[in-house]
């Protein structure tokens, strides 16, 4: 079953379960806006929705890798990094 507004979900990017996420969490249909940012905070640039699965198969030890597992795209720098350059 399709919720009403579930098109405007699909444009953002958004799929039916988490428009469906965003109504039960906003206790409402969406504005425009809220959907908008969903769609943004929930994208595949910000959330790796659909890659961090793919990303796992990847090693996390041995010669190859430089660093282990990071929880973050942002946590692969220290703060000294960015601060000694």
């Amino acid at each position: 079953m399709k919720l009403p507004g579930a098109e405007r979900a699909a444009r953002v990017g958004l799929t039916d379960a988490e428009y469906a996420r965003i109504v039960e969490l906003v206790g409402r249909e969406p504005g425009d806006l809220e959907l908008d940012l969903f769609g943004v905070m929930w994208s595949e640039h910000c959330s790796y929705k659909t890659s961090r699965p793919l990303l796992s198969l990847f090693p996390t030890t041995g010669a190859a890798c430089c660093r282990g597992r990071v929880r973050t795209p942002a946590s692969s720098t220290s703060e000294t990094d960015w601060r000694s350059s």
